[in-house]
């Protein structure tokens, strides 16, 4: 399918797993895609590794600065003529216990996640406003974003302001053409997982209760964008789409052993 056609978008987060995924599926379905990270290596071997798929370069940046979201944006116009949307996939998560965060992880994830997502909708609002075509952001936000978890706190808390923020632009910004909404994945398998440090038995216990039994993937969630960044999504804006494999249709019993887990091995995750 060729639904995205002659459109420009940008995916934060992407020189590696659910963002990497998303700008390979914008590509195959006919996008030009500027892929922004953090770290410079993964965005050149990003670049090469979708450049045959179609227009596609990238550049540092680091969402939480509103500098270089505003750089970012410019250097998408400049490089593919205009902005048609927006994936704010960049994020970060820290375990800790509840009694142990300190502020520093606190101001860094919620910067992070949160400051970036209304930075990235806020400036690439504007640019499609200034454009007059409209357009359609999708916001990465997280089954942690709709319940509790031990160990989770602040990215659960940042990840359940993705989707009040997403729903309060999409509130503003739908008179001007533009939708908002927000993604919410489970548990996707990609590097970042398998560098977790869990033990098998934790990963089999979180695949069992979800109702297919199996992990999500980078390319489940990048369907799912693609579909929000289209016009198959033209009546779709305020929401948040839950890409879950029925995770959140059960009340968990794993939350004893991931906070097991996890205070035997703090974990950050960056993706």
């Amino acid at each position: 399918m060729y639904r995205l056609q002659d459109r420009v978008y940008i995916v934060t987060g992407a020189a590696r797993g659910i963002g990497k995924g998303i700008a390979r599926r914008l590509l195959e379905e006919g996008a030009s895609v500027w892929i922004a990270d953090i770290e410079a290596a993964g965005i050149d071997g990003t670049v090469e590794d979708l450049s045959t798929l179609g227009p596609v370069a990238g550049g540092l940046t680091d969402v939480s600065k509103r500098h270089q979201v505003a750089t970012m944006i410019a250097a998408t116009v400049s490089r593919f003529g205009a902005l048609d949307g927006l994936v704010n996939n960049a994020g970060i998560a820290h375990h800790a216990a509840f009694i142990e965060i300190d502020d520093d992880d606190w101001d860094r994830i919620f910067e992070t996640n949160l400051r970036g997502a209304f930075l990235g909708t806020q400036l690439a609002a504007r640019q499609m406003i200034a454009q007059g075509t409209g357009g359609s952001i999708v916001n990465i936000a997280s089954t942690n974003g709709m319940r509790g978890q031990p160990m989770l706190a602040p990215y659960g808390a940042s990840k359940a302001g993705i989707i009040n923020l997403s729903q309060t632009a999409a509130l503003e910004l739908g008179r001007q053409g533009i939708r908002v909404n927000a993604l919410s994945p489970g548990t996707v398998w990609n590097e970042m997982s398998a560098s977790a440090g869990w033990d098998d038995a934790l990963w089999t216990a979180i695949r069992s209760h979800n109702a297919l039994d199996t992990f999500g993937t980078p390319a489940d969630i990048a369907a799912a964008a693609a579909f929000l960044l289209s016009d198959d999504a033209r009546f779709v804006t305020g929401t948040t789409m839950v890409v879950d494999g029925g995770l959140t249709a059960r009340q968990l019993n794993i939350d004893e052993a991931i906070q097991r887990q996890s205070t035997t091995k703090p974990q950050s995750i960056e993706s």
